[in-house]
């Protein structure tokens, strides 16, 4: 299957777990058309940004590397952002909770 020119549309009708798939030259936005989970997609090299595409809550995306910046693409809370190396300067591309509510709360400082 690796030898054959197929597209990831044409891939959806096969069934193969998505750790299968990272023999293949996709992008993000073409795996969409695939049900798999966002921690099957760790396998795959791609950006924070081509992940948008996905539809995957941030907990999940902690098996990406990603800044902050990039995770703006996501619709996702500041307690999901817990999961992420990120910094207060990176926080300020999201609006979902306040900045106080943020810094009250050891659990979601963490890792920032």
């Amino acid at each position: 299957m690796v030898n054959e020119s197929c597209s990831a549309k044409d891939l959806q009708h096969s069934n193969c777990p998505a750790k299968d798939l990272q023999h293949f030259n996709y992008s993000a936005k073409d795996l969409q058309h695939f049900g798999c989970s966002a921690k099957d997609w760790q396998h795959f090299s791609c950006s924070a940004k081509d992940l948008q595409h996905l539809n995957c809550p941030a907990k999940d995306l902690q098996h990406f590397n990603c800044s902050a910046k990039d995770l703006q693409h996501f619709n996702c809370s500041a307690k999901d952002l817990q999961h992420f190396n990120c910094s207060f300067k990176d926080l300020q591309h999201f609006n979902s909770i306040a900045l106080p509510r943020i810094c009250s709360t050891s659990i979601a400082l963490q890792n920032c």
